[in-house]
């Protein structure tokens, strides 16, 4: 263990190693129950907590759970941020949501804050439902189907590079461009139908053309609280919730984000530190007529894309957030949950490395408030892998499909993440 630690430290994985060697050793039901321990150090901003009921409400939740689920927010500042928005998840982040909740105290909601603002080409393959090679297409998908041979051959075409199998709900064109704001597929219309009975009871209703990423998350939100059925799962979209709130805030010129984005000496100030390459905001583009991204940044007063160029005005950031979908980046989306608002995020290994490094630089840059900067944890390490007892790993939708599978029991924070040490 403690070689290892010094690898990571030798890596400059300095957070990880801090965390590996307090808790390492521990049982993951008593590192989970630390991670709760936490009291926040200010209000939540009136302005976030609309953005959030702005979310809620367009991923259907009920006008009762809604209430209760922002009361919650107020009170348990702590949100799970280590996953990627997609339709079924994969044996990382099943780990993660199952040491996540370990801890949970009863009756309170696990919350995840999905980002969308990736491609579909993502780790977590966010236009796909995956599983593994436990399972055949025809386990999945009528074999009569019309689109049956199609996937098959994509399947056997994917076998050559991995073991993980996927049916891909997009059309090739869409492989590079964003998730955030995307909308549902002709080709998911062709699949959906001819899935087997046991994910059509999980489906949501897709229609093409409706937004991909409300139905993306509800049917993720059915899986998770399907495999952890005593757990109280709530998911969203990290990336709305942030641009619902920009669309407040923008309209405050006293507010920080405001400041940031318009005060051309603060800006200078925040860039000095953080990089004058640090990504604002991303957004797609078509190229050769395929959908990429486009990433933002600060220079020379206007936000500068590889291709195109949008002019720092806050009445034009507004329009692009309703309308042109301008995605809000992890800098400013962090800037706002745990640096202004005091929300511990719980994450990755790369979470905690990054977040640390934001924590420092922001305490030297008067901006935020201080106090808010130096408490909010930014060590929340949740990770994980599930693997079975030949190392081949253990997708939800596996789960779904009927493989057997039981939590691991007595397991420590080290043995959780050992599967992913090859990455670290």
């Amino acid at each position: 263990m403690h070689a290892f630690v010094d690898q990571l430290r030798a890596k400059g994985r300095y957070q990880l190693a801090s965390v590996l060697e307090q808790y390492g050793s521990i049982a993951v039901e008593e590192y989970s129950s630390r991670l709760y321990d936490y009291q926040t150090p200010c209000l939540v901003e009136p302005e976030l907590l609309q953005a959030f009921q702005g979310e809620l409400q367009r991923l259907d939740y009920s006008p009762h759970e809604l209430e209760n689920i922002l009361e919650h927010l107020q009170h348990v500042r702590i949100l799970q941020t280590a996953t990627h928005l997609t339709p079924s998840e994969g044996p990382t982040f099943f780990a993660i949501h199952w040491l996540a909740s370990l801890g949970l105290p009863v009756n309170q909601y696990y919350i995840i804050g999905a980002f969308s603002g990736i491609p579909f080409s993502n780790s977590a393959w966010s236009g796909c439902l995956n599983y593994s090679s436990r399972h055949h297409l025809e386990q999945l998908l009528d074999s009569q189907s019309p689109i049956y041979r199609e996937l098959l051959r994509a399947e056997k075409d994917r076998g050559r590079d991995t073991a993980d199998r996927r049916i891909s709900l997009i059309p090739g064109k869409q492989r590079d461009g964003l998730v955030y704001q995307s909308i549902i597929s002709a080709q998911a219309q062709h699949i959906l139908p001819f899935l087997c009975p046991s994910l059509q009871s999980q489906l949501p209703v897709a229609k093409t053309g409706h937004s991909y990423t409300k139905w993306a998350l509800q049917l993720c939100g059915n899986l998770t609280n399907y495999l952890l059925p005593q757990k109280k799962i709530v998911y969203l979209d990290l990336n709305e919730v942030i641009r619902h709130y920009l669309q407040i805030i923008l309209c405050q010129p006293a507010h920080p984000v405001y400041r940031l984005l318009f005060d051309s000496s603060i800006q200078s100030r925040v860039l000095e530190e953080f990089g004058t390459d640090i990504s604002m905001f991303t957004k797609p583009c078509v190229e050769k007529k395929k959908e990429k991204l486009e990433k933002f940044i600060i220079q020379d007063g206007v936000l500068q894309g590889a291709q195109h160029q949008i002019t720092l005005e806050p009445e034009t950031i507004i329009h692009e957030l309703r309308t042109k979908r301008l995605c809000p980046g992890v800098f400013i989306t962090f800037m706002v949950l745990s640096f202004l608002n005091g929300f511990k995020c719980l994450g990755s290994f790369d979470q905690i490395e990054y977040l640390k490094d934001f924590q420092e630089k922001w305490l030297k840059v008067s901006l935020l408030n201080q106090e808010v900067i130096q408490q909010v944890p930014t060590n929340g390490l949740t990770t994980g892998r599930f693997t079975d007892e030949t190392g081949l790993p253990v997708f939800p939708l596996d789960v779904v499909l009927g493989t057997q599978w039981e939590f691991p029991d007595r397991i420590t924070l080290q043995e959780l993440i050992h599967p992913l040490l090859p990455r670290l």
